[in-house]
């Protein structure tokens, strides 16, 4: 890294984006603390997803959550993978039903 680029990375970030940055931060961080007591549903399992996306985009990360983020994002598309199968199956049901109600 050039002298000037390392010298532009010590710089502190002092201006109101970096305020807002910081204040976001802690709402996002307080939205993931309260999402981890729900009930494990698919908008629960997306939002931790795009929260914790959110936060590796503003550098303030980590392994952990980003792990989490993407354990909650792959149960959110495996729920919706179940209500499909599971609507799937109330259809071959009623198959059935209308089959037996016709033969017998």
């Amino acid at each position: 890294m050039s002298m000037v680029a390392e010298e532009l990375s010590r710089r502190p970030r002092t201006g109101g984006i970096y305020k807002a940055i910081a204040s976001q931060r802690e709402c996002t961080m307080k939205r993931l603390k309260d999402l981890s007591n729900k009930e494990a549903t698919i908008d629960v399992g997306l939002e931790m997803g795009d929260a914790a996306h959110l936060l590796k985009l503003m550098s303030f990360s980590s392994s952990e959550i980003e792990m989490a983020g993407q354990k909650g994002r792959k149960g959110a598309m495996l729920l919706i993978q179940a209500e499909i199968l599971r609507k799937k199956g109330q259809e071959l049901i009623a198959e059935c039903q209308n089959l037996l109600q016709d033969a017998l």
